[in-house]
């Protein structure tokens, strides 16, 4: 099996909303899924079978290199997906993404973690410390520092992506 040294992943155009390109991204380092297109740079060390890490893949293309450079190199592909890489460091390129419609199920994920990153009401989740005063109204709420870290799971967001998770 062949290694993936790096993986070098461009910023789409756009995200699939028109906000909250920070809880996107998020969505999208849990999964290997993308939904808007961009393109992708992965190093990998060779001998062996590599299937890219993300979905869908299109015009994969690949240099070995050799003698200080890399050169263009044409990939057997591999029966179970993938290409198969002979000995050598590779630079693969490719796109990924489709412009495809989100599906629900990961659209409602994405509402998910956007209510949980957006509550702002006593008891919220995450809140470890509340405060409130009747007299001149105020309130606060204090999270664990760890409350962003956990917004995937703890929001319920994770579980409805679990079908798109990395292998």
């Amino acid at each position: 099996m062949a290694d993936t040294i790096s993986q070098v992943e461009a910023i789409p155009a756009a995200y699939p909303t028109e906000d909250n390109d920070a809880l996107w991204q998020r969505v999208e380092a849990y999964v290997a899924h993308r939904w808007t297109e961009r393109s992708v740079v992965w190093i990998v060390d060779g001998p062996g079978h590599w299937r890219a890490p993300l979905t869908p893949v299109s015009g994969l293309s690949a240099e070995i290199w050799k003698n200080g450079a890399y050169e263009a190199v044409t990939l057997e592909a591999s029966p179970m997906g993938g290409v198969i890489l002979p000995h050598g460091t590779y630079r693969i390129t490719a796109t990924v993404g489709a412009d495809n419609p989100v599906p629900a199920i990961v659209m409602q994920a994405f509402e998910r973690l956007r209510g949980y990153v957006e509550a702002e009401v006593v008891g919220a989740p995450g809140a470890y410390a509340v405060s409130m005063r009747e007299g001149q109204l105020s309130q606060s709420i204090r999270r664990k520092p760890e409350w962003m870290a956990q917004a995937l799971v703890l929001s319920g967001a994770a579980d409805l992506l679990r079908q798109f998770r990395r292998a």
